[in-house]
């Protein structure tokens, strides 16, 4: 985003086409008005949102949604089964097609969005290990919760997933409550969240995923349900379904439940 829409001048916007699971109201819709005529100087984020930042205060903010986002060069490009249109100035658009739900894709002012990022109450993967710490496994709040559960709704782009997968490389039985979850098994579980991040992004994004271009990310999960029945990548025992938080596979030799 930041390489090709920084600059770009807001012609217009539009939903094209309504859904059920597409949850905007007809004042959210009005409130594209705003955007015109303003130009993209930054993109933020906060994920799994993001944040298309104009000049005129107000912006896009991508709330997490089940589908495709999508830049096109030239507006005569534009597939005829797309949800929501930007259309720039130089004739170039970025479209939004549904594929499972979608929170919303809105105009926002950015007092809104600052206000947004400071209580969203979820941990960014970038802070430090003793913020982690601090954050997560001190408050008193998530003593009882799951740790999968923590990480898929607590931090900030760890889905159902990437958490399994995370917990499968510390060595954590994803149902371990909070309490329970010793200091040195936390820090197994920022280093790996900190690599897997990073190995996502220098793949792509995940299997399965798209980028702005239509291009496939090629970071294979191994913890997603498809891997259920299949080796473990760490010790070769053979997988087996969690449903801890969503359904995903675990070893249940790398992670035994604690006694």
């Amino acid at each position: 985003m930041n390489e090709v829409l920084i600059g770009k001048a807001i012609e217009s916007a539009e939903v094209i086409s309504k859904n059920a699971n597409l949850f905007m109201s007809e004042t959210d819709v009005e409130q594209y008005k705003y955007l015109c005529d303003g130009v993209i100087t930054e993109i933020d984020t906060m994920a799994p949102d993001i944040y298309i930042k104009a000049n005129n205060g107000y912006g896009i903010m991508i709330c997490q949604s089940g589908g495709k986002l999508l830049y096109h060069t030239n507006n005569s490009n534009v597939p005829k089964n797309i949800n929501i249109r930007f259309n720039f100035k130089d004739n170039s658009s970025l479209t939004y097609t549904m594929k499972l739900f979608s929170l919303g894709i809105f105009s926002i002012s950015h007092d809104t969005w600052k206000k947004r990022k400071q209580n969203t109450g979820k941990f960014d993967p970038a802070e430090s290990l003793q913020s982690f710490q601090r954050f997560l496994f001190r408050n008193a709040e998530f003593q009882q919760m799951q740790i999968k559960k923590l990480l898929s709704t607590h931090v900030m782009g760890i889905m159902n997933s990437l958490a399994a997968e995370i917990l499968l490389y510390s060595g954590i039985y994803p149902s371990t409550t909070i309490n329970k979850i010793t200091d040195e098994s936390i820090i197994r579980i920022y280093q790996s969240m900190q690599q897997i991040i990073n190995n996502v992004i220098e793949s792509g994004g995940k299997e399965g995923e798209v980028d702005l271009f239509n291009h496939t990310g090629n970071y294979v999960v191994q913890t997603s349900r498809k891997r259920i029945g299949k080796p473990c990548p760490v010790c070769d025992t053979i997988m087996e379904k969690n449903t801890a938080g969503g359904v995903t596979a675990h070893c249940c030799q790398c992670q035994k439940k604690f006694k």
